[in-house]
C-alpha cells in the first residue's frame, strides 16, 4: 500500500491513499493499427513471466482510441545489472514469437526487487535476432558487459 506523508499531526503522520492508476489514451488512423494492439494487449494478458510482472490493465476502444488503463507501480527505473540481467534474459532471449519493442529503462519499475513492464503497448510479435539487435543498440558498450 502506498504511504502519503502528511506534516501535521505528529501522532498522525500518514494516511493510508490506497492505490493509482493511469490512463494512456491513443489514437489511431486506421481500424486495422488499433485492433493490431488491442491484439497484443490481449496476448500479453495470457503470458507468464518468472521474474517480470505485468501490472493489471484494461483497455476500451471508442472508434479511432483506445484507452488503456493501468495500476500505478511506485518504483524506480531499472537500475541494477540483476534487472537487466533479467529484462534480457525473460524478454529478448524469451522463446516466443512476442516481446517488448524496446528495453530502455524507462519502460520498467522496480518494486520489491521485481522487474514491472509500464509501457505495455510496446508488446508485439518480434523475432529474438531484432531484439537482440534492439538490446544492443539501446545499450551499446554496456549490452555485453549487462548480459
Amino acid at each position: 500500500m502506498t504511504r502519503l506523508k502528511y506534516n501535521g499531526d505528529p501522532k498522525n503522520d500518514c494516511w493510508d491513499i490506497g492505490s493509482f492508476t493511469i490512463t494512456k489514451e491513443m489514437m489511431f488512423p486506421n481500424k486495422s493499427s488499433l485492433e493490431w494492439v488491442a491484439s497484443n494487449l490481449d496476448r500479453l494478458s495470457e503470458e507468464k513471466f518468472n521474474n517480470i510482472v505485468v501490472p493489471d490493465f484494461s483497455y476500451t476502444i471508442a472508434e479511432n482510441i483506445l484507452s488503456l488503463k493501468m495500476d500505478y507501480i511506485p518504483g524506480k527505473y531499472i537500475h541494477t545489472i540483476h534487472h537487466y540481467n533479467v529484462i534480457y534474459d525473460e524478454l529478448v532471449e524469451r522463446d516466443s514469437e512476442y516481446s517488448m519493442a524496446e528495453y530502455k529503462p524507462q519502460n520498467f519499475i522496480v518494486k520489491d526487487d521485481r522487474v514491472y513492464l509500464i509501457d505495455l503497448d510496446q508488446w508485439v510479435p518480434i523475432r529474438v535476432d531484432q531484439r537482440k539487435k534492439i538490446w544492443e543498440d539501446t545499450y551499446k558498450i554496456f549490452a555485453p558487459i549487462i548480459r
